[in-house]
């Protein structure tokens, strides 16, 4: 009967209106009519409920029509119960969906639409989607944020609560900013509206979401309607619980063999309701040499960094063949040009491509030691590929070297320094495979269309257009990046496709109608900056 009665609430809480739901009066005329007149106290109920509750175990308990405040709330009800489209049961996130709870309390720091979450799922929340809130709301929600408007912008949008009843119809629900959408909205009726005039500060709290995080038992861990306050909060309990997780691995450095146990091994630990995963794995270690066995927070992570430690580990082992073979490939001399460091990265990329390559990525020695004669057998293919890449790549670096040259006049003032760090960002970071190189030879070929391009006809105008959207891309880039952390951890990763995705874009404004252009579809630039920025804030 308390979760009838509960659920009773929550539907009146969707309307904000006490309508469904019968008095105390009404509730307690129903246990009147089912207790017989003997009765009267804790004692003779529990005799009578033990005899009673056998022969009839629903005595008890009401039905809808017995908690309702008449017959016109039944059809109230069951119209309100049909609407799951306006006012849903579940909000979809990365991670699974999450409850939604309604409640009716004014002034109350409870009342409104809340939102029930995981702690793995504030990490994959979409912030845009927050700010519509539900559809059975979202009326309200823009009449309040245009009453934010200065008045005299305010009165072009009179009356305010027809309007915003119009504007709710017409907007898709859900589909980019609420606020960027409703400014254009305005707009297309004559209100010269700016994005930065709304306050949703403002709004009333029952109009944003409440953001209520919950561990397994279904206890509240952190609750807010910030999503940023949010993250931070949570962010400091899982610090100090990855913290602990590692003090307690007992990690090694300087490895230049296998000389550990398996690993892959995930460890848990949970502080202050909040769940924590590492596992163990190989990383290789900044001096291009050794590798440590540590914890990595990602279990992607882990992977590609144990990958690549294997790579280290097997380039060690066949250096003594490399050094017989590569200087009799052709186009070795490529090799002379290169630093030391990088030198190391790209023989351990051809170890990758002759012995790692669509494999899955061995967990233990033995495994890795299995891999040791396909990487024998593939090193001088693998070898050919990789330096033929390298040359394509190398070649290209220098012809765009070349022509940055004639951009020294002052006539190419605006772009010459664009050009130069659209250069330096083509460049190879870390990966030196086939594919990446062939990415990056992508990337500085339209480099040098865009070169082209600048010398035509008003091209240093188009140019400045198209490059304030990259550069815009770029600066969310780097102040993400400042933010990631070490390159093992899933806010690198990210940072770092979402580096991969903005120079592509940049080589497709570039390459307009070439055949070779990269594409990068909006919406997977878009999840990439989402992505990046929560796992980054987190």
């Amino acid at each position: 009967n308390r979760e009838l009665v509960l659920r009773l609430r929550e539907m009146e809480a969707r309307r904000r209106q006490r309508d469904l739901l019968a008095g105390d009066a009404r509730r307690h005329a129903f246990y009147d009519r089912q207790l017989p007149d003997h009765v009267v106290g804790t004692r003779s109920f529990r005799k009578w409920f033990r005899k009673s509750h056998k022969r009839n175990p629903e005595l008890l308990r009401m039905t809808e029509a017995d908690a309702l405040r008449d017959e016109d709330a039944g059809e109230r009800l069951r119209r309100i119960a049909a609407e799951e489209t306006a006012f849903p049961s579940a909000f979809l996130t990365n991670a699974g969906p999450a409850k939604v709870r309604y409640a009716f309390q004014p002034g109350e720091e409870m009342d409104g639409v809340r939102i029930q979450l995981r702690p793995d799922q504030v990490a994959v929340l979409d912030e845009d989607r927050l700010g519509w809130l539900v559809p059975g709301r979202l009326a309200e929600r823009i009449e309040a944020l245009c009453r934010t408007l200065p008045r005299d912008v305010r009165r072009g949008l009179m009356p305010l609560a027809e309007q915003a009843q119009q504007i709710s119809r017409e907007l898709p629900f859900g589909r980019g900013n609420l606020l960027i959408a409703l400014t254009e909205a305005c707009r297309s009726r004559g209100v010269p509206v700016h994005f930065n005039q709304f306050q949703p500060d403002q709004v009333p709290n029952d109009l944003k979401m409440l953001l209520e995080v919950v561990d397994d038992r279904g206890e509240v861990i952190a609750r807010s309607r910030e999503l940023s306050d949010l993250r931070n909060r949570l962010g400091e309990r899982i610090a100090e619980a990855s913290v602990a997780l590692a003090d307690a691995f007992e990690g090694q450095t300087g490895l230049r063999h296998w000389t550990v146990g398996p690993v892959g091994e995930v460890l848990r630990t949970v502080r202050g309701g909040v769940l924590v995963e590492a596992w163990s794995a190989l990383v290789p270690e900044e001096n291009g040499t050794t590798v440590a066995y540590q914890l990595v927070f990602s279990k992607d992570a882990a992977d590609a960094a144990t990958r690549a430690s294997c790579a280290r580990f097997l380039a060690a082992d066949l250096a003594d063949d490399m050094d017989r073979q590569l200087p009799l490939l052709p186009g070795s001399e490529v090799l002379d040009q290169l630093d030391a460091p990088t030198r190391h990265m790209v023989r351990e990329a051809i170890v990758q491509v002759a012995g790692l390559q669509d494999v899955v990525t061995p967990k233990s020695a033995e495994t890795l030691q299995a891999r040791f004669d396909p990487a024998w057998r593939g090193l001088w293919k693998a070898a050919e590929e990789v330096l033929s890449s390298l040359q394509q790549h190398r070649s290209l670096a220098g012809q765009v070297a070349a022509r940055l040259v004639d951009f020294d006049r002052p006539v190419w003032d605006d772009v010459r320094d664009d050009l130069r760090r659209q250069y330096l960002r083509a460049l190879p970071r870390q990966g030196w495979s086939p594919r990446e190189l062939n990415q990056t030879s992508t990337r500085l070929r339209g480099l040098l269309i865009r070169m082209d391009r600048l010398k035509s006809p008003q091209g240093i105008a188009r140019d400045l257009a198209v490059q304030k959207e990259i550069n815009a891309h770029r600066r969310t880039v780097d102040a993400l990046r400042e933010k990631a952390g070490d390159r093992w951890s899933a806010a690198w990763r990210s940072v770092e496709h979402l580096h991969n995705l903005v120079e592509d874009l940049a080589a497709a404004r570039c390459m307009v109608g070439e055949r070779s252009a990269p594409e990068v579809p909006p919406e997977h630039l878009n999840e990439a900056i989402r992505q990046a920025e929560n796992t980054s804030g987190s």
